[in-house]
């Protein structure tokens, strides 16, 4: 009762939560390229013209995997017209908490209880599950539902990278849409709608395996003519302010001072909250792990070796090896 309470209200609170969380600024910024992606999936679903209909999407935290799946949903319910009892948005960081919680009981409810799919739904549904690495079972699930029902598409999200990225139940039916931290073209048209011009990167290729500069120097003026002039600063300023500030979405409409704390809110999360999902390390070594990403952080590349951080933090070589495989999974 208490699980189809949850859901129950969930469907009717969550079209309001994805309207206030995409309108929490009034200057619109652009979508990222994943979004018309999974947008296209989304269309041939509907128009059962493809098959494919369970996706992965793993990614570091605040790379805008949340955003995607709310620009998703939105797009469901206000340009689809799919009524919000068949959209399901589950984040599992809010549940995590409860007492023997499994995943199967809140989508078995959504399926079988509020869309009444016995055997299989008559509509079509979809499933978007949140920060998925904080289920067992999430892949074997996702398995289940796809192999039984293709009236349901799903996306699954986390900060378990490999997790995701390797997990045997899943490996052979879902596709990957890996989120990374943006670039700097991806922060240009995010921020100022500015697109590259066509083939920069097979000229740049070009220029440095063949020695062929002039097909260059035309596309760049010709991207500085066109965009980069209108910049409200020095693109050189911007491309410095890209680099300390701009790597991730939630940065483009707020304060330096915000962003750096945020982003080291966000570093903290992923070495006390992430870390304990994917390894069990010792107090010496989560303390050392703290250390590493400073120590990291503010090296130079070639700077550093096994041996030195052993040293460095009193630890063994293969403790560190242990430290950099989970931040890894971590995409830290």
């Amino acid at each position: 009762i208490e699980t189809q309470s949850y859901i129950t209200n969930l469907l009717k609170t969550n079209p309001k939560i994805v309207e206030n969380n995409l309108n929490y600024n009034d200057k619109k910024f652009n979508k990222k390229k994943e979004y018309y992606q999974l947008k296209e999936h989304i269309d041939t679903f509907l128009e059962k013209e493809s098959d494919d209909r369970f996706f992965i999407m793993p990614g570091l935290r605040g790379v805008g995997k949340t955003t995607i799946i709310y620009q998703l949903f939105s797009y469901l319910l206000n340009e689809k017209q799919i009524p919000k009892n068949r959209i399901l948005y589950l984040n599992l960081e809010n549940l995590k908490d409860v007492p023997n919680f499994n995943i199967k009981e809140y989508i078995d409810v959504f399926l079988k209880d509020v869309n009444e799919a016995y055997p299989t739904v008559k509509n079509q549904v979809f499933i978007f599950v949140d920060e998925s690495q904080y289920s067992k079972n999430w892949a074997s699930l996702g398995k289940i539902i796809f192999d039984e029902d293709k009236n349901v598409f799903m996306i699954f999200t986390g900060s378990d990278a490999l997790n995701l990225e390797y997990n045997n139940d899943s490996a052979r039916r879902s596709l990957k849409k890996e989120i990374y931290p943006l670039n700097f073209a991806e922060y240009l048209y995010l921020k100022y709608d500015i697109n590259y011009p066509d083939m920069l990167s097979e000229t740049f290729r070009d220029m440095i395996f063949t020695g062929k500069v002039k097909e260059s120097q035309k596309i760049e003026n010709k991207m500085y003519n066109q965009n980069l002039i209108n910049l409200n600063q020095n693109y050189l300023k911007e491309w410095e302010y890209y680099i300390q500030y701009g790597c991730f979405p939630f940065t483009l409409n707020r304060t330096e001072e915000s962003i750096v704390q945020l982003t080291l809110d966000m570093k903290d999360r992923i070495s006390e909250k992430d870390l304990d999902i994917i390894t069990s390390f010792t107090t010496p070594i989560r303390l050392a792990t703290y250390k590493l990403i400073n120590i990291i952080a503010m090296s130079k590349p070639s700077e550093l070796s096994s041996n030195k951080l052993s040293n460095i933090l009193n630890i063994s070589k293969t403790s560190i090896q242990s430290i950099f495989q989970a931040l890894e999974k971590t995409h830290l």
